[in-house]
């Protein structure tokens, strides 16, 4: 019937149909996590980490995250974690000069001596470091550090026309004396958090600092007499972890962990003042008359004021007839608090990245496996943020201080033209003792001795360089030797000459070849 209109329509409905059904088994076999449900249909989101995202929020995070800093427990035992173990005694310098520009590879062991010593006269004299002249180089990347985790970035501004030997000197600046909010484009430069970019690559150009929002410093900072000034970039270091390929600012480390923290925070306090009022309160006096009765079981005044005394530990109480009294026990904490904020400080370590053990002091009954590779992670966490350290702060400082340095008379005979010679280094960060020793030493003797590792790796595991282990231990052996001391086996044990057994003072002992010794 109607024909052909009907076969068409029936053709068409077929088609919805086999429609809807793909789109059905496509939904069904999809990411799950795109799916709205009428339990998720409230989720909002956002596009992450972007520079709209993270300078729109940037200001808020950055304040709580101050406040916690200075208010909350954790927060700062954690902050203190990161300045003592990415940091701590500071970061070594290895210099590596190249002989010759024609044999990069092999290293002129004198010329390396030369720079690490004179780098390290440089780096301990706060007079030289540091613009303000407080601060040696380890104590300024400390500040830098703490500024980068609470803040979410550190700023760093070098003075290359410093008056000092060595003409280089550093300010380390606060994270809002760059307006995140400038987003502009100004006679033809793009401006994105206060920071002038490439378009193009996305580098930066510029760091336009204001010095209005500088808290701390008096009033305005001044940069060549100017309040908000175009510093290059070429003369800033930019201390922050990126979360997105074109993020141009930093937000605080501990982000992830704010709101629980704070909850904790909440939560203890709230217990602390239910129980002080529990505590506080002592009991209720039940009387059996009004206090004007006339007679008989009316109190007077003087009962009356002692029944109202405070009771002291072992004091019995005497109530005159008919009077009664109701004791309250305090009942907080409750009971469910201790497993309530452990779970919750859990929350909190696992935001922050690092172990619950080292974070809280509760060790919970020893070094377990569990416990012995938290650790471990929580280490390589921070030889990751000391890797970030050194790509971003100390490999740019050395560059700029060697080329300082080569320009000005303390260098010698070295030249400004060797730069590209005598540029090679590299910084090692702290390290740790073995969590288990005995078990930890002897497989890295296992490996050293199977060749999966080397005695290098072991070294630097210790935070020393094998290089200057062997120059030490043959300056020890030399100086034992000039003592009347030899050294027997492998170094591990010293004897003086005259010892029964050891040259020059024979004993009538035989060897396993039947000669005397």
């Amino acid at each position: 019937m109607m024909w052909p209109w009907g076969d068409k329509a029936r053709a068409l409905k077929a088609q919805i149909a086999a429609n809807n059904a793909i789109a059905e088994f496509m939904q069904q076999r999809s990411f799950e996590a795109a799916r709205i449900t009428r339990e998720i249909a409230d989720w909002k989101w956002d596009g992450g980490f972007t520079n709209t995202e993270v300078l729109s929020a940037l200001p808020t995070i950055r304040n709580r995250s101050r406040d916690m800093a200075k208010n909350s427990t954790l927060y700062a035992r954690y902050i203190q974690l990161m300045r003592e173990n990415v940091v701590g005694d500071g970061f070594r310098l290895k210099a590596m000069p190249a002989e010759s520009v024609s044999d990069l590879a092999s290293i002129d062991k004198a010329t390396a001596a030369l720079l690490e010593y004179h780098w390290w006269r440089w780096a301990s004299n706060p007079g030289f470091v540091d613009m303000g002249r407080r601060q040696n180089l380890t104590q300024l990347l400390a500040l830098a550090v703490e500024n980068w985790v609470r803040d979410g970035e550190a700023f760093i501004i070098l003075n290359a026309a410093a008056q000092n030997r060595y003409g280089l000197s550093l300010r380390l600046v606060r994270a809002d004396c760059i307006d995140e909010t400038r987003n502009c484009t100004e006679s033809g430069r793009l401006i994105r958090g206060g920071i002038e970019i490439d378009p193009e690559t996305n580098a930066p150009v510029a760091y336009w600092f204001d010095g209005t929002r500088s808290d701390g410093y008096g009033g305005t900072m001044t940069w060549r007499g100017k309040s908000q000034v175009r510093i290059e970039a070429r003369h800033v270091i930019h201390l922050f972890e990126r979360h997105d390929a074109d993020q141009v600012r930093g937000v605080p480390l501990g982000y992830a962990a704010l709101v629980p923290l704070k909850m904790l925070d909440e939560y203890t306090k709230a217990e602390l003042v239910a129980a002080r009022h529990e505590a506080c309160t002592v009991g209720v006096f039940h009387s059996p008359l009004p206090s004007n009765a006339a007679a008989g079981g009316a109190p007077s005044s003087a009962q009356k004021g002692e029944a109202r005394r405070m009771i002291q530990a072992g004091q019995e109480i005497w109530l005159p007839s008919g009077w009664d009294y109701d004791s309250h026990t305090p009942n907080h904490p409750n009971r469910g608090w201790a497993d309530f904020s452990v779970g919750l400080q859990r929350l909190v370590s696992v935001g922050l990245g690092v172990d619950f053990t080292e974070l809280t002091g509760n060790a919970g009954g020893g070094i377990s496996v569990s416990v012995r590779q938290a650790i471990l992670r929580t280490r390589e966490m921070y030889k990751t943020r000391q890797g970030i350290v050194a790509a971003l702060v100390l490999d740019r400082l050395y560059h700029a201080w060697l080329r300082s340095f080569l320009s000005l008379r303390v260098s010698g005979d070295l030249r400004l033209a060797d730069f590209d010679r005598l540029c090679d280094h590299e910084f090692q960060g702290r390290r740790w003792g073995w969590v288990d020793p005995s078990a930890e030493v002897n497989a890295a003797t296992t490996a050293v001795a199977h060749g999966w590792r080397t005695d290098a790796e072991v070294a630097a595991d210790y935070g020393n360089d094998i290089d200057d282990n062997i120059e030490e231990a043959l300056r020890v052996k030399d100086a034992k030797e000039a003592a009347g001391l030899i050294t027997v086996g492998n170094g591990n044990a010293s004897q003086p000459a005259n010892a029964p057994g050891s040259a020059g003072n024979e004993t009538d002992e035989e060897d396993k070849g039947g000669n005397k010794t």
